[in-house]
């Protein structure tokens, strides 16, 4: 230190002053901000009948990464009916939007449906666009506004393969 100081007087104090050790060295490094991508995070799931595995959703809703931080989830064949309430399926900070099969247009007695699980927190104004069931096909289209900006959402699930 003292040869720096004979050999280069003028040089400002910040300069001459001892590295300080530990994990930054007393350096201030510019920290990256880790917010959220302003796209949202959608998670799809063949749930094969979401009647018993509500709890096992809420549980990942509440404690996973990705199911935490998701702005939507989608679910296809979902197996409920109109016996089966909103109450029983409804995950907090979440509104459910669902498209149950209908026995009359697809032929079918079983299975099938579509549900929207929608974070409130991230969208408030969803409305339900269209609902669409038959034999071939099982759609549920959702539009969603946030910061004036419209969303489409749609869930598809194909009944014949």
């Amino acid at each position: 230190m003292d040869i720096i100081k004979r050999i280069a007087p003028n040089l400002p104090k910040s300069i001459l002053r001892p590295r300080q050790r530990g994990k930054r060295g007393g350096r201030n490094r510019k920290r990256t901000n880790h917010r959220k991508l302003p796209l949202p995070s959608i998670i799809l799931a063949n749930a094969r009948s979401i009647n018993n595995k509500v709890d096992e959703l809420d549980a990942l809703v509440k404690f996973h990464h990705a199911y935490k931080n998701a702005s939507a989830i989608a679910i296809t064949e979902t197996w409920l009916s109109n016996k089966i309430a909103d109450s029983h399926i409804s995950i907090d900070g979440f509104n459910v939007f669902r498209a149950d099969r209908d026995t009359n247009a697809t032929n079918k007695s079983c299975g099938g449906g579509c549900l929207w699980l929608i974070k409130k927190e991230w969208c408030t104004n969803t409305t339900v666009h269209r609902r669409f069931l038959s034999s071939d096909l099982e759609l549920s289209t959702l539009f969603t506004e946030r910061n004036k900006c419209a969303k489409s959402l749609c869930n598809i699930y194909p009944t014949r393969c």
